[in-house]
């Protein structure tokens, strides 16, 4: 064990007067001690103690006898205080003095706010236009010393308006010359308020009319807003001009608040009256053109009121006539205005649209006049102007006993020839008509008759008619010929080219006729047209090349039939067999064929049937990769692709995925597999085949550390574990490691680093697989106490070298190791030195004596340097034992 032995703390100052401005005082350190590295002061103004350096110096500014205290301390911790009185005071005006106010507007008052120690009074100079002196004292009572908190206040009134400058001067109650405060107090405004001002259209108007308002307020300053406040409207407004509707009559205070750039205001209120006013009112009614139109005058009339009319026809139409009537000359909508006056000249105006309509215009026109045929009346009447409706109409069709008719176009069959008289009468919903009365003409019709020669026959045939109709009135001038949908032909004359019908079965042509006054007439004649023989036969739909197959006739008209003919699709000339009614054909080729049957009877009538025949071919399969075996890697995958079928099917494979249907499979086999897969086509046979896919043991690859988390620069060793024979090692990445294909390479990141090894190995066919693994070395910048792994006790020994030396991991270099005894004397000491090496460590001797130390606890420093380059000085102890 050593003594640490105390230091003895003093200091001395430069001053022990002061004067009457601020004193700076010098504290100088003459303590006794060795090791003394730190010096602590408080200077007695109730701040604590501050670190500091051995000369320091103080500014006091307020009166007072001030303690100060210094403080020492060792490298070690030791620590000494002393304690003393500076013996001087202070004797001066220490003053400041604030004022708070408000730009004003008209008057104002400022307030002054005095903290002084040792002062008798203030004088506050230079304010202008302040009356009745430019200069104001005030007394104060805060002058007794000791006393730095005490506030005086003190007011001064203005009632000008202006720009003010204060002046301060504070006398010293101790004798010290007056003291001038710093001249940096803002000039105080005293502004002239804005004069408020409406200017108004009017102050007398009638209820409903609008009334402008316009702010002509006189301004000192910049006006900044305005308010209106128009009683009795909901609509405030902060406009320069308002206006403002009043719809209720009464009187009215309109408001204006004014105020300027520097927050000066004024208002004012203006009376406004309201008068009531008349309501126009007038009765109206819709007319059709020629009627008379009156107008009934039925307004909320005062005494000795006025009225104009206006019945929009021209600007001169105008009548005082309470009530007024008026036949318009032309149809249309006019505007009636009636405007009224009170004595109040308070008027009002209504206006009312009246509809003048024109009637409807009756007209008509007419088809088919013959007798027997319907005459259609085309109602081509035009509705006049009113829009609230359409047309009536009431006819006299001149046809007893059935003349009248209100529907809009009727029809009517008429039984004699000769001109009828038709009249038609229109009404609209305003009760506005007119009516029409027109000839119509009825003519007698022709009579339609035509033959077919033959009436009965085959199709194909051709058919011959005739035609024999007889005119009426006029001649014919027009034959329509429809021979029953099949084939109508319009004809303009009696005759037509024969015809034959292409499907068997009976028949009703007809022949329409049209002579010249547009009078018809039709006949209706029978034609049996015979039916062609009917063919089929039965068949195997689908089968394999070169199958025979048998063709069996089913026809049901083959009793009538004398002519076979068979056509097989792939022949150039059909293939005939007049002798047999079956037959069989077998294909060579695969396809789709059509297969055809035609049949022909005695007079040459014949039937086609057609059948669809597909040829399916045995499947050739293929396999992609085609290789008869295929080597992959442990947990690699082999994507076949096959062809040459229709349909695939895979025999047994537990590992297989399908990728695209059955032609596109995955096949990842965990150990040797052979693939047997078939397809098929159509209807032939299956068809299979295999391949074998050859799979590499994995080989297994594990890489470790001795540690995993390092020091910046800090060298370790990774080691490949590798299982088996392997083709290659390879490291990465390539920097910062002592080699790239050995098995236990040196690394020495400087930042967190992941190191990834791979290895590649063969089959006995040279197949080469990989496999990788990877370790993340986490590097820290930061290097401290826990990197040093020194013992805290140890026993020398010559025979076995052991000695007490700096360990510990990511040391680059010992810049200084020391061991101190018990009572503080350095007995070893040596600089860079080799970090974790036993030769550079205290054996336990006092340095360059040679002497053996006793057992005890010794105090040791080291200051190392990391191999990040951080250096660290560390203090502790150790335990000699002998």
């Amino acid at each position: 064990m050593f003594a640490l032995y105390s230091p003895k703390a003093s200091f001395t100052q430069d001053k022990y007067v002061a004067t009457c401005s601020a004193t700076f005082v010098t504290f100088t350190d003459n303590s006794i001690g060795s090791n003394i590295v730190n010096h602590f002061w408080d200077f007695g103004e109730g701040l604590g103690m501050q670190a500091g350096s051995t000369s320091m110096f103080n500014k006091y500014d307020v009166p007072n006898v001030y303690k100060v205290c210094h403080i020492v301390e060792t490298v070690f911790g030791c620590r000494d205080t002393i304690c003393k009185d500076t013996g001087f005071l202070i004797t001066r005006v220490f003053s400041s003095v604030s004022y708070k106010y408000l730009d004003s507007c008209g008057t104002g008052k400022i307030e002054f706010v005095l903290r002084t120690e040792n002062a008798s009074k203030v004088q506050v100079v230079n304010f202008g236009s302040i009356t009745p002196s430019d200069i104001v004292t005030h007394d104060t009572s805060c002058g007794i010393p000791g006393k730095p908190n005490c506030i005086d206040t003190f007011n001064i009134s203005f009632f000008n308006p202006g720009t003010y400058t204060p002046f301060i001067i504070v006398d010293d109650r101790g004798g010290c010359p007056p003291r001038v405060l710093p001249q940096n107090y803002p000039n105080i405004n005293v502004f002239t308020p804005p004069k408020a001002k409406i200017g108004v259209s009017d102050t007398f108007i009638c209820k409903h009319e609008t009334i402008d308002f316009v702010d002509s307020t006189t301004y000192a300053q910049t006006r900044l807003r305005n308010e209106w406040t128009l009683f009795g409207n909901p609509s405030n407004s902060s406009n320069q001009s308002v206006s403002s509707k009043y719809d209720v009559a009464g009187n009215y205070n309109v408001k204006l608040f004014v105020e300027d750039s520097v927050h000066c205001i004024d208002s004012i209120i203006q009376k406004i009256i309201v008068n009531d006013k008349p309501i126009a009112d007038f009765n109206i009614a819709d007319n059709c053109l020629g009627d008379s139109s009156r107008f009934k005058d039925i307004s909320t009339l005062t005494p000795n009121n006025k009225n104009w009319w206006h019945y929009g026809l021209t600007a001169g139409d105008t009548s005082i006539k309470v009530d007024g009537g008026l036949i318009y000359a032309n149809p249309g909508t006019y505007t009636v205005t009636l405007q009224i006056e009170d004595v109040n000249s308070c008027k009002d105006t209504v206006q009312k649209v009246i509809n003048i309509y024109a009637p409807p215009k009756a007209d008509f026109d007419s088809s088919g006049f013959c007798v027997g045929v319907p005459t259609n009346l085309n109602n081509k009447s035009v509705a006049g102007t009113n829009p609230f409706g359409g047309v009536y109409s009431n006819w006299d069709l001149d046809n007893p006993p059935s003349s009248a008719s209100s529907v809009a176009s009727p029809s009517t069959t008429y039984t004699t020839a000769g001109n009828k008289n038709v009249k038609l009468v229109v009404t609209d919903t305003k009760g506005c008509m007119d009516s029409v009365t027109k000839i119509v003409p009825i003519y007698g019709s022709p009579f339609a008759k035509f033959g077919a020669l033959p009436a009965k026959t085959c199709f194909g045939v051709p058919i011959v008619f005739t035609d024999s109709s007889i005119p009426s009135s006029a001649p014919i001038v027009t034959w329509d010929w429809d021979l029953d949908g099949i084939a109508p032909l319009d004809g303009n004359g009696p005759t037509i080219p024969p015809f034959s019908y292409k499907v068997a079965g009976n028949y009703l042509p007809k022949l329409n006729i049209v002579d010249a006054n547009g009078c018809k007439s039709s006949q209706q004649i029978s034609v049996l047209i015979r039916n062609k023989p009917i063919v089929n036969f039965t068949y195997n739909p689908q089968t394999c090349i070169d199958t025979l197959i048998d063709f069996n006739n089913t026809s049901p008209s083959a009793s009538d039939i004398v002519a076979w003919t068979w056509n097989f699709g792939e022949l150039p000339l059909p293939y005939v067999d007049a002798q047999t009614f079956d037959t069989k054909y077998a294909f060579p080729k695969d396809g789709n064929y059509t297969v055809t049957l035609i049949g022909v009877d005695n007079i040459g009538c014949k039937d086609t049937v057609q059948y669809a025949v597909k040829i399916d071919a045995p499947p050739l399969l293929k396999h992609d990769p085609s290789a008869p075996d295929t080597s992959i890697c442990f947990g690699a995958s082999v994507l076949v692709k096959v062809s040459g079928a229709q349909n695939y099917s895979w025999k047994g494979n537990p590992f297989l995925k399908k990728i695209s249907g059955d032609t596109v499979v995955l096949i990842s086999p965990p150990v040797n597999l052979l693939v047997r897969y078939a397809g098929t086509n159509g209807v032939c046979p299956e068809q299979e085949d295999s391949f074998l896919i050859r799979v590499v043991d994995k080989l297994d690859l594990n890489i470790t550390a001795a540690v995993t988390k390092i020091i910046s620069g800090q060298e370790i060793k990774l080691k490949a574990n590798i299982k088996g024979v392997f083709d290659s090692l390879t490291w990465a990445p390539n920097s910062r490691i002592s080699c790239l294909n050995c098995l236990e390479p040196k690394v020495t990141p400087i930042t967190t680093t992941t190191y990834k090894a791979e290895i590649v190995y063969s089959n006995l066919k040279g197949y080469q697989c990989r496999n990788a693994d990877s370790i993340t070395i986490f590097v820290s910048d930061s290097c401290s106490e826990k990197n040093i792994t020194m013992p805290n006790a140890f026993t020398p020994s010559a025979a076995s070298n052991n000695k007490f030396f700096v360990m510990g991991p990511a040391l680059s270099e010992v810049k200084f190791f020391r061991v101190f005894d018990r009572w503080g004397n350095i007995i070893f000491e040596k600089y860079n030195l080799i970090a974790n090496d036993p030769n550079y460590g205290w054996d336990g001797r006092q340095q360059n004596s040679d002497k053996e130390m006793e057992s005890g606890v010794y105090i040791y420093q080291i200051g190392v340097e990391c191999t990040n380059g951080n250096l660290l000085t560390i203090s502790r102890d150790v335990t000699l034992l002998r």
